[in-house]
């Protein structure tokens, strides 16, 4: 779809519906929120990849960065520790992530993560006292890990 410019509009003018399509058309044509993901696949620490599948994309709006990244297992993946991914452009705050481990055919478990410059490091939400806390991921926390479970990641931060 091609920009088309839209008339100028004085107070008291009332939208015509070809008025109001080209500037939604316009809209949706050109925002960059519309734009698409870039693929890119983390570096990690403490996970062995294998057959496992392991992707991430993004989409960068001004400052603005969104992020997804998932690991799923294979039959020869693992996590032998707290993992950390990286992230494709650096931040400056930590901001808002959703993290759930999906333990296959029994739950999906929620998770927290924290962004430090350009790595995310992702905790098991640990219940077992008055207040939940971060615990780190291992080969059995939150759950023991088998094929086909995964890492499902989601964020939004503002980059330096």
């Amino acid at each position: 779809m091609a920009y088309v410019t839209p008339g100028t509009v004085a107070a008291g003018d009332v939208a015509t519906a070809a008025a109001w399509n080209v500037l939604v058309g316009n809209d949706v044509a050109f925002s960059p929120i519309v734009g698409a993901f870039t693929s890119y696949t983390p570096s990690v620490t403490s996970i062995t990849v294998g057959n496992g599948t392991l992707a991430g994309k993004y989409l960068q709006v001004g400052k603005l960065v969104l992020i997804s990244i998932r690991f799923i297992l294979g039959s020869t993946s693992s996590i032998t520790g707290s993992p950390t991914f990286s992230l494709p452009v650096s931040n400056s705050y930590t901001n808002s992530v959703s993290v759930f481990f999906d333990n296959t055919g029994v739950a999906a478990i929620p998770g927290v993560a924290q962004i430090t410059g350009s790595t995310l490091y992702i905790y098991a939400i640990n219940s077992a006292s008055t207040y939940a806390s971060g615990a780190n991921i291992s080969s059995t926390v939150p759950h023991t890990w088998k094929t086909n479970d995964s890492i499902n990641i989601n964020a939004f931060y503002e980059t330096t």
